[in-house]
């Protein structure tokens, strides 16, 4: 049995789970996005913003190497 995750761990976790299901949905527009993922369009512009992102997968995937194309797949 391994050790329980930290909180840490935890939020780190829940944040690339996010970052991944964005990623899916960047072929296309961020409200189509937004729509997809069933949030508000200010709500995900906000997700990128905190991380001082912006609507490019080439940003996404340089803070989150966990979800490059041949892993999101």
């Amino acid at each position: 049995m391994s050790a329980p995750e930290t909180w840490t761990e935890i939020r780190r976790r829940h944040e690339v789970e996010k970052a991944r299901a964005i990623h899916a949905h960047m072929g296309g527009t961020m409200q189509k996005a937004a729509d997809a993922l069933d949030m508000d369009k200010s709500t995900l512009d906000g997700f990128l913003r905190h991380r001082g992102l912006r609507w490019n997968r080439a940003e996404l995937e340089a803070v989150y190497p966990e979800i490059t194309s041949t892993e999101a797949d």
